[in-house]
């Protein structure tokens, strides 16, 4: 992915455009098939990364990282 940033939702939305663009260059002619699936597997494990490491604190990926009951989001 493009950036280091640690916000899953961040991550998915830089994943996507990444995917995009990694797609369209390959669309016009200025990568082959071998190499956009590597780029793209690059951008999913990039992705992977961030959202392993933003597994809640109890390790059942409900989102609830302090345990409140509520799912903890960012809706800045």
């Amino acid at each position: 992915m493009s950036g280091d940033t640690r916000d899953p939702r961040r991550a998915i939305e830089e994943f996507l455009e990444d995917a995009d663009v990694t797609l369209g260059e390959y669309d016009q002619g200025y990568a082959d098939a071998d190499a956009t699936l590597s780029v793209l597997e690059g951008h999913i494990d990039a992705l992977r990364d961030v959202l392993e490491e933003n597994v809640d604190a109890n390790g059942d990926g409900d989102g609830d990282a302090n345990g409140d009951g509520d799912v903890d989001r960012d809706d800045g």
